[in-house]
Parts: C-alpha cells; sequence; structure tokens
C-alpha cells in the first residue's frame, strides 16, 4: 500500500492555512496556559498536597463513590481554603463534581494569604446539578484579569512587585445537599 503511493516519487504539497482565531489576539495574548503548575491539590493524588487546606463546618475528604475521592460538604454554609500560589499570569483551575441529582452549588472566592485587606473581585459561583442523567467531574479555569474570583484579586503593585503571590481559594457550600471539590491547580 505504501509503496503504491510513494512510487509516484516524494512532491511537495503547500500546507493548508489555519483557521482564524477564536478571538482577539490581544485577548489570546493574557490568556497563557500553565505547563508545571505553582500549586496543585488533588484529592485523588495525596502526594499532590500534605497542607494548606482548612476546612470548617462540614467538609471532608472523602469517596461518596468507591474510587472518587473528593473533599466533600455536607453542610450549606461550610468553608473549605486552599492555599495557593499564582506567577504574573495567573491562572486558577478547579475541578468538582456535576451530577442530575443530590449536589448544589458553592461559591468561590480569593483573596492574598498575607494581606489584611482583600482585594475587591467577583465571587464565582460553581453549580454542581444540571439535567443530564450523569454525574462527571468536570473544570473551571479561571484567567486573571478576565474571569472570578481571581478577575481583579490582587492590587497592580503586587502583581508588578511579586514573582510567586500567594493566595487563598475559598469555596463556601451554598446549596444543596452536597458540592464536591476534586482538584485545585494555580499558576
Amino acid at each position: 500500500m505504501l509503496q503504491s503511493a510513494c512510487a509516484g516519487g516524494a512532491r511537495e504539497r503547500e500546507a493548508p492555512a489555519l483557521p482564524a482565531p477564536v478571538g482577539p489576539q490581544d485577548q489570546l495574548d493574557r490568556m497563557s496556559g500553565c505547563l508545571r503548575p505553582l500549586t496543585r491539590y488533588d484529592a485523588g493524588e495525596p502526594a499532590s498536597w500534605r497542607e494548606g487546606i482548612e476546612a470548617r463546618g462540614g467538609w471532608s475528604l472523602a469517596e461518596d463513590v468507591p474510587g472518587r475521592p473528593g473533599w466533600i460538604s455536607t453542610r450549606v454554609g461550610s468553608t473549605i481554603s486552599f492555599r495557593v500560589r499564582f506567577g504574573h499570569r495567573a491562572v486558577l483551575s478547579l475541578g468538582y463534581l456535576r451530577s442530575y441529582e443530590g449536589v448544589g452549588s458553592a461559591t468561590v472566592e480569593a483573596y492574598g494569604a498575607r494581606s489584611n485587606l482583600r482585594q475587591s473581585s467577583p465571587v464565582k459561583t460553581l453549580d454542581g446539578a444540571w439535567a443530564d442523567r450523569i454525574s462527571n467531574p468536570v473544570t473551571y479555569v479561571a484567567f486573571e484579569g478576565w474571569d472570578p474570583p481571581i478577575q481583579n484579586f490582587r492590587t497592580a503593585h503586587e502583581k508588578a512587585e511579586v514573582d510567586v503571590y500567594e493566595a487563598i481559594v475559598k469555596f463556601t457550600h451554598a446549596s444543596g445537599p452536597k458540592f464536591k471539590v476534586i482538584s485545585v491547580i494555580s499558576c
């Protein structure tokens, strides 16, 4: 089969044109990803975290389904905080459970770990409920300057003067019988 394809000799072909970008280039430039996270909490890999988690009022690391661990809250109003680190262009990835039954929502906020003043930034609500008759982990990704909870979570001075910025990412169980966090990753 390959012999017949190559029998005619190799011919150069012009590469097809790439499709147009999905957004303006200046916006795409701001949305850099990261290859090496600065902080990583993964409920399925205890070696990924040893400290830096503070839970109050009803959160626990558990498996609601065998082999599917997460930080689970069963009490509305309970909080869990993760100490994270961000680089110059902050990116935050939050893994959580979405399901058609038995889950609610949580709010997420971010603020400086060493500051008494919290820079004003919108709170993000993560809704664990959906209509699809399936339960799956999903990921919400936020880019600093664009998406809550890290839209405006640090001052221009903090961003310019500090190579690595320590922050707190705090979940508050807002509604429903439970909310499950699977991972928190920051860059």
